[in-house]
């Protein structure tokens, strides 16, 4: 077994060679690569790297993870850093369940500010391997960290926990149910989580995100309520209380998870957490 893996890497190491001597060549036939990166970011036309692939888009898509590897860089580049992002979006084309390439989108080019290639090859990943919980929660932690749509985030998490076992599905709906607390909208908030509450019947997590639901709701009604107060008075409101003593409102929302609200620095009602205490 050991003797045809190494065959196997023998094989993929020399179309690789032989991809980069193509591509060179295809580029300038007249003059040499500037660097060990230009090199590597010549690339043949998909057509044409399937066929010295030998029409296997597995070994195709190998090849070019085995390139990814080669751009082996302590301090990378914009430019090595977007021939990287290329060599992945193409290993995605040939084989979008490739592991080791959704891995590496999640661990390197996410966090280098390659955030659509990383989307890209995630999703694709997460279409291609219904079972694996890890592509989809990558791709929400991105949705919500880099591109900041957190309604997108806690979407695509419960769609992932939905796939899990019964420990992984309890944890990633709980962590959804946190990142509601970071959304914008309330109501789109509180919408997801009233959704969420009706796919499961495990008792106590129905319980934690009613509980979720009822904190957020107590947050919208402070923000309507600051609106109004801020429409009456024309003041930036500085405590909460003043909700209450201007009669616009008769008491504080209690948080059924005892963290409680406090306002942001302009006055706006947010909620607080164990951080903020």
């Amino acid at each position: 077994m050991q003797k045809k893996e190494l065959i196997y890497t023998l094989i993929i190491i020399v179309v690789g060679l032989t991809l980069h001597t193509i591509g060179s060549f295809t580029l300038n036939n007249n003059r040499k690569a500037k660097s060990h990166n230009d090199d590597l970011a010549v690339a043949a036309p998909v057509p044409i790297q399937l066929f010295i692939a030998g029409g296997d888009r597995y070994l195709a898509s190998n090849i070019n993870i085995f390139r990814t590897f080669m751009l082996d860089n302590p301090y990378p580049t914009p430019e090595t850093i977007s021939t990287q992002a290329k060599l992945q979006s193409t290993a995605s084309f040939f084989n979008p369940a490739h592991e080791d390439n959704y891995y590496l989108a999640a661990a390197t080019i996410s966090w280098q500010n390659e955030i659509p290639t990383a989307q890209q090859i995630l999703y694709a990943a997460m279409t291609s391997r219904p079972q694996d919980i890890y592509p989809g929660f990558f791709y929400a932690f991105n949705k919500k960290y880099f591109e900041h749509d957190i309604a997108g985030a806690i979407k695509t998490l419960n769609q992932v926990a939905l796939r899990a076992d019964k420990n992984n599905y309890q944890a990633l709906m709980v962590m959804a149910a946190r990142w509601a607390d970071q959304s914008n909208d309330s109501i789109e908030a509180i919408n997801i989580l009233q959704a969420m509450i009706k796919q499961t019947n495990e008792p106590a997590l129905k319980e934690f995100l009613e509980q979720r639901v009822t904190r957020l709701k107590g947050l919208l009604s402070l923000q309507t309520a600051a609106h109004q107060y801020a429409k009456q008075t024309g003041l930036v409101l500085t405590q909460l209380d003043s909700l209450v003593q201007s009669g616009i409102i008769n008491q504080i929302p209690v948080d059924p998870i005892g963290q409680g609200y406090g306002l942001s620095p302009d006055g706006k009602p947010i909620l607080l957490s164990a951080k903020t205490n």
